[in-house]
């Protein structure tokens, strides 16, 4: 599938013009990265951070996670992106401006959520994951956020 169809699906809008869709198994490496940054590979991290956040409230994990560290936003390859390159490039844009936000917000709530697990509130970490709470809707808004923009880079560079 390629990068146009993958977010299209990924936000729930079949219809959006994204651009020219290529079939199946035709994304290249080249076709998802803008400015310096994977945007697949960006967005994918930050979703696969709500299997991790389950599976330690779950007692699953056997990762040892600080939520010290996990609550910082210059730690993952986004966040590197942002204080660096797309910082550099974008820093008076809106958009930008706007995801920076919800990304150190976004690792405020993973880190508040893997220290409420760890100390035993299980079921408040797992409020704060559910559809509703607070993580799952920063969750979203990254994921949108950053859809958005790499479309808007890749219109751009048209």
């Amino acid at each position: 599938m390629g990068i146009n169809s993958w977010l299209a699906q990924l936000t729930g809008d079949d219809d959006a013009a994204f651009g020219s869709r290529t079939g199946p198994g035709s994304s290249h490496p080249h076709e998802e990265e803008a400015s310096g940054l994977n945007f697949r590979t960006a967005i994918e991290v930050h979703q696969q951070w709500k299997m991790r956040l389950h599976a330690v409230i779950e007692a699953k994990s056997e990762e040892e996670l600080d939520p010290d560290a996990v609550s910082r936003d210059d730690q993952c390859e986004l966040g590197q992106w942002i204080h660096g390159v797309g910082g550099r490039q974008f820093a008076g844009q809106p958009q930008f401006v706007d995801l920076t936000k919800k990304h150190a917000q976004f690792h405020l709530c993973a880190g508040r959520v893997l220290s409420l697990a760890q100390s035993g509130q299980q079921a408040l970490a797992a409020a704060q994951m559910a559809p509703g709470g607070e993580f799952a809707r920063v969750s979203r808004e990254i994921v949108g956020d950053l859809a958005a923009m790499f479309m808007r880079l890749k219109e751009v560079k048209a």
